[in-house]
């Protein structure tokens, strides 16, 4: 199990890599999902950062692992996936026309 990363790590991978500084609630999701001690639920209005809360924990796991987000909007997948390339990850969208 990797060990947990700590504020100012999370902060400063974080801010370096994706050019955004993250909240302490986004900083405190990703030290839970580290912990395993269960499960976690978050909540955050539209804009507060989910989204790059999904990314974060990426930043602290080996570049072989793969991490999958179900979303709802076809739409924010595909953003996704150009923000992700922009940080220099690999990401794939699969929907209605990509799905065989």
């Amino acid at each position: 199990m990797p060990a947990v990363p700590s504020e100012d790590y999370i902060r400063t991978k974080t801010t370096c890599l994706f050019n955004v500084r993250p909240y302490l609630w986004q900083i405190k999701v990703v030290q839970a999902i580290f912990k395993r001690d269960g499960d976690i639920i978050s909540i955050a209005g539209t804009g507060m950062g989910k989204t790059l809360m999904f990314w974060m924990p990426l930043l602290f796991r080996p570049a072989s692992s793969m991490q999958i987000i179900v979303m709802s909007l076809n739409i924010l997948s595909k953003q996704n996936v150009e923000l992700l390339r922009k940080a220099g990850m690999r990401g794939i969208f699969i929907g209605r026309d990509t799905a065989t």
